[in-house]
């Protein structure tokens, strides 16, 4: 039976509007918000534990929303009915769409530090752009990527603007937040994980490594790359190329860039 939610006074209501807004919330619980038709489609498929699914009337407006309700009741979600003016008082939605769903999140386990095998992992050290990160998070998805970690201090990957920008990733991808940065590269160096930075410049043209075998790659806060400290410890560090006088690309767009010239090198070699 679908529960019914009408006042923004009820704990429910309360507890997704705090859960839209405050990090050390969706780390305590274990869950963060998805909004949008396409997010929860997603969900789906990927068999995201859903705790919980509010709908107010706009998602029945057209067929694709109706038959995502149907497919939600079928699938026996626990459901919430709303008024579309409370369900877009209480989540950060940038389009309302008439849905939005608590989802359990369990942070990935990272590997065992004797183990071997073809790592690729993805970095995300210090970046403070939401949907930076997010895009990011759906770049390691689409390049084939094995696990998408972020260091003590970048952004949150479950804020709101991190999940819509992942376009469904953060539901497929294992996700290993909030690192301290001495237990990464501990752990790379066990395995054998080769790490490779990433810079705006100075770094050697991004076509030449070998990128076979166990490898990771980090990318740094955007404007400032990573500390020197860390790019120390790495196997080394590779920059794109680019046209003299031109901005270099953002960490999403430069993402793409190296991480798909990997996955290409990987291909061949399978």
């Amino acid at each position: 039976m679908t529960a019914r939610l009408a006042s923004r006074t009820n704990p429910l209501a309360r507890r997704v509007r705090e859960l839209g807004t405050d990090g050390a919330a969706r780390r305590r619980e274990g869950v963060y918000l998805a909004e949008g038709v396409k997010l929860i489609e997603d969900a789906l498929v990927a068999g995201a534990p859903l705790e919980r699914v509010l709908h107010s009337p706009r998602l029945s407006i057209t067929a694709r929303g109706r038959r995502l309700l149907a497919d939600l009741e079928r699938r026996r979600a626990p459901l919430t009915e709303t008024t579309d003016a409370l369900l877009d008082a209480i989540v950060p939605a940038e389009t309302p769409q008439g849905i939005a769903a608590i989802v359990c999140f369990a942070p990935a386990p990272l590997p065992r530090p004797e183990g071997t095998g073809g790592d690729f992992w993805v970095v995300a050290w210090g970046l403070q752009d939401p949907g930076n990160l997010g895009t990011l998070l759906r770049t390691a998805d689409a390049a084939g990527a094995e696990l998408f970690a972020s260091i003590a201090g970048t952004v949150d990957v479950t804020s709101p603007k991190a999940v819509r920008a992942s376009a469904g990733s953060i539901f497929r991808m294992p996700v290993a937040p909030g690192l301290a940065p001495d237990d990464l590269l501990d752990l790379a160096a066990a395995r054998g994980v080769r790490l490779f930075g990433t810079a705006p410049e100075g770094g050697i043209p991004y076509t030449e490594p070998d990128y076979s075998g166990a490898v990771g790659f980090v990318f740094g806060r955007e404007g400032e790359g990573l500390p020197p400290l860390v790019s120390s410890r790495l196997s080394t560090t590779v920059s794109i190329p680019m046209r003299s006088g031109v901005e270099s690309l953002n960490v999403a767009a430069a993402a793409a860039v190296i991480l798909f010239e990997a996955a290409r090198q990987r291909a061949k070699r399978r």
